[in-house]
């Protein structure tokens, strides 16, 4: 595996990783966070900032490595994965500006920056498997990390159809 793959698939999963903890911050649940989750809610801009780091780094080093900076190459896979790929970024990036503020519209950019993320990281290892050799021991973390996301978004539907019906 070249230095480069590590590079790119290395900040892919760190900020995966952390997008799935986002999920977990922001998004409501019942009772009090446990251990980090608990310290990440009172203090979300350090967790965005670095999340939005690692993602425009990422972002970086696909362009680079992968499009040689060409648009062309960036929209051979097609328009749709392009604006998905880079949607995800600016939502990611939205998340680090509404950080710190409260509401419900903070729950929206990671929740929708995990919507287009999920489906193209889960088969992701899987899908660069003959081009990076030795890239299929990322398929375990990765899946592992897309379970947690969908356990986080479970545990926040069920919140907020029980505050619906209180009120």
């Amino acid at each position: 595996m070249a230095l480069s793959d590590i590079l790119t698939f290395g900040l892919a999963i760190l900020a995966y990783g952390l997008l799935n903890l986002a999920l977990g911050v922001v998004l409501p649940a019942r009772g009090p966070a446990p251990g980090l989750l608990g310290r990440l809610r009172a203090r979300p801009a350090e967790l965005w900032a670095g999340l939005a780091t690692l993602a425009v780094l990422h972002a970086g080093c696909v362009w680079h490595f992968r499009f040689g900076w060409d648009p062309r190459e960036a929209l051979e896979r097609g328009l749709p994965v392009f604006l998905a790929f880079h949607g995800a970024v600016l939502l990611i990036g939205a998340g680090a500006l509404w950080a710190g503020r409260p509401g419900r519209g903070r729950a929206a950019s990671p929740g929708l920056a995990w919507l287009l993320v999920a489906p193209s990281a889960a088969p992701a290892p899987w899908v660069h498997r003959e081009r990076i050799p030795g890239i299929l021991w990322l398929l375990v973390p990765v899946l592992l990390l897309t379970l947690l996301g969908l356990l986080y978004l479970g545990s926040a539907l069920r919140t907020w159809r029980g505050a619906r019906r209180v009120r």
